[in-house]
């Protein structure tokens, strides 16, 4: 389902992610009869369009006419959604310069010359997730702000990095 999205909406595809993860999350599996979301949680989402069908069938809750109508109901629930979303996005973007901060402290760009001798984190062998320092390797030349043409065990490798921790 996630290949098909992104090839359909190859610019926009991040857009519809969330709308994507939840229909995922609620769809029951075909091989545990249970949705991704029950079998975590013990129980089903209740979403708009569960809430809907519960209303139209008299399956849910009774819902207090006096508070208005379902649909006045689920264009609350949107505003709401939609303003959680804001302050989270607010709340994690302080979050993120606050981190940032703290590691651009600590670090300094560094300008690489040919010739300059260097370490380069290479897939290791035996696990595809974890890396190791490979080297010293040779720098043949400056390709552009951050990026490096090392010569690598007879080919050469283009290489780029922005910042070097202490």
């Amino acid at each position: 389902m996630h290949r098909r999205l992104v090839s359909e909406r190859p610019r926009d595809w991040d857009r519809y992610l969330s709308a994507f993860l939840f229909a995922s999350r609620d769809t029951p599996q075909s091989s545990t009869g249970y949705s991704p979301f029950e079998l975590v949680y013990g129980h089903r989402i209740r979403g708009p369009l569960t809430f809907l069908k519960e209303c139209w069938t008299n399956e849910g809750p009774p819902i207090d006419k006096e508070k208005g109508d379902v649909h006045r109901y689920l264009l609350e629930m949107g505003h709401r959604l939609q303003a959680t979303c804001r302050i989270a996005k607010e709340n994690l973007l302080k979050a993120q310069a606050t981190s940032m901060g703290g590691f651009d402290r600590r670090a300094h760009a560094r300008r690489l010359e040919p010739e300059d001798d260097v370490l380069i984190f290479l897939p290791d062998s035996t696990h595809k997730l974890t890396m190791a320092g490979r080297g010293p390797y040779k720098v043949l030349a400056r390709q552009g702000a951050y990026t490096y043409q090392i010569f690598l065990e007879g080919s050469i490798l283009f290489h780029g990095s922005s910042r070097v921790c202490r």
